[in-house]
């Protein structure tokens, strides 16, 4: 028995990815460490820790007894990806497949945390939780539809629906907003955004709005009156597929700029799609303009490829919290297709009267 566990043990550090020999002790033994943490009932149930920290208050050593010899998501992640960058990529994977099909629940979120069977525990729900396995999904490259269907368009959904605001926070104390939290949920729909544009995960192969933009899209972009540009809207050419500005929710709608961005010179791909991505708050906006600011202090865009073509698609939805913060999600497709991703958070704020 002695000899197998050796062996096992052996064939498992020579698969892990090769490092500087003065760090390689420690690099084998931290792994070591993480993986001995995997249920061997449960695949992929990677527990927080075999410890329990809170000494003889607890009786650590009783079946009944959680603590953290529970499964957090957060943890599973860490600890998934962990290994995935050490070279153990088959473990992170059963990390995944734990997290969906076990742990996840029916409307797409996750419990705080759970037994190895996947029933939760303590009751309450933490946004960053949620966001993880969509990031875990995404650095494994998941791209099978019925996974991004069953399993992370739902943990998507949620967090669009219920965040930035978290009803615990990673430390389980305080309920609100949280950076740690709100930069998980960016980096969770943005790796969710990213999935749902590759051919294989959602039934989105082709630009949301249609093969083409609405009424055509042949010849040069229309001017404005008089050949004057009246402000930002007024010098982009804008075709409704869904939704259009003047109406809340979410929309997808087409649009090309009509004037180059530096008069004289070609304005470029990246400039074509950076020009339409700033208007994903504005094009999916859930407040009414006239009471309400929802100013985008940056913009985050991820690209897979480079815009062909003046027409840009911009499929945009925006979710709001109370307490004055919001998040718009972009998918922004040229007339061949998805070419990446925009996020934007937001200062929500009522406008005061006479004031713009």
């Amino acid at each position: 028995m002695r000899r197998g566990y050796v062996r096992g043990w052996n064939a498992y550090v020579r698969g892990l990815r090769p490092v500087t020999p003065l760090y390689e002790d420690e690099f084998r033994l931290a792994a070591m460490v993480v993986r001995a943490h995997e249920d061997k009932t449960h695949p992929g149930a990677i527990i927080a820790s075999m410890t329990i920290p809170w000494g003889y208050a607890v009786a650590s050593d009783k079946a009944n007894v959680g603590g953290y010899h529970l499964v957090w998501s957060r943890d599973l992640y860490e600890a998934a990806s962990a290994l995935m960058v050490a070279g153990d990529s088959a473990t992170a994977r059963r990390a995944l497949t734990y997290l969906l099909n076990v742990q996840q629940k029916p409307d797409g979120s996750f419990p705080q945390n759970s037994w190895l069977d996947g029933r939760p525990e303590w009751p309450s729900i933490q946004m960053d939780e949620v966001a993880y396995p969509l990031i875990l999904a995404w650095q494994l490259g998941v791209t099978d539809r019925a996974t991004w269907e069953r399993h992370l368009k739902p943990a998507a959904d949620y967090v669009v629906a219920h965040g930035p605001a978290t009803l615990e926070e990673r430390w389980e104390e305080e309920r609100g907003y949280s950076p740690s939290t709100i930069a998980a949920e960016i980096a969770g729909l943005t790796a969710a955004s990213a999935l749902a544009a590759r051919p294989g995960a959602a039934a989105r192969a082709r630009p949301p709005g249609g093969a083409a933009p609405p009424g055509g899209g042949g010849g040069p972009p229309r001017g404005a009156p008089g050949g004057g540009v009246a402000g930002y809207r007024a010098a982009v050419e804008w075709r409704p597929a869904k939704g259009p500005f003047t109406q809340r929710g979410p929309a997808t709608i087409w649009a090309r700029m009509r004037y180059p961005l530096v008069a004289d010179e070609e304005t470029g791909p990246l400039e074509r799609v950076l020009a339409i991505a700033d208007s994903g708050n504005g094009a999916s906006s859930e407040l009414d303009l006239h009471s309400w600011h929802f100013i985008n202090p940056e913009l985050t865009v991820h690209l897979q490829r480079e815009a062909a073509g003046e027409w840009i698609c911009l499929d945009a939805q925006t979710a709001i919290s109370e307490g004055g913060a919001g998040l718009a999600t972009s998918v922004l497709s040229d007339l061949g297709g998805p070419v990446g991703v925009g996020a934007q958070s937001l200062l929500i704020a009522r406008r005061r009267r006479g004031v713009e």
